[in-house]
């Protein structure tokens, strides 16, 4: 049997679980999934896979946390501000792991004009 004090905690970490959670019906709004391919897209396009897959798997999670909770709706228009975005959630995902993330996307952000479809 947990302790009292355990048990509060838990009851506490529950209520505030859903503040760091995607917003209700993000996966079910078609824009959003298709911004989420992009996203993928740009992650999986920078990323080496070979060193550590969980650093995407973070980046899209914090990619989807952002995106769902961020008042400003993204389309297909706003290609180069779901890039950065993605590529931010990225870099974050990388230094949470502690990898570093290459300087080429830094000095190729707005340059590198890759097909993600």
């Amino acid at each position: 049997m947990a302790s009292e004090a355990a048990l509060q905690t838990m009851d506490m970490c529950f209520k505030f679980e859903s503040n760091f959670m995607v917003a209700d019906g993000f996966y079910s709004d078609p824009n959003n999934l298709i911004i989420r391919k992009l996203a993928i897209s740009i992650i999986a396009t920078h990323w080496k896979t070979d060193i550590d897959a969980f650093v995407s798997y973070l980046a899209m999670n914090y990619f989807d946390r952002f995106v769902s909770q961020s008042e400003k709706h993204y389309s297909l228009e706003d290609v180069e501000k779901v890039r950065l975005v993605a590529l931010t959630c990225l870099f974050i995902a990388g230094k949470f792991r502690g990898i570093s993330i290459d300087l080429y996307l830094v000095k190729n952000f707005l340059s590198d004009r890759i097909s993600y479809y």
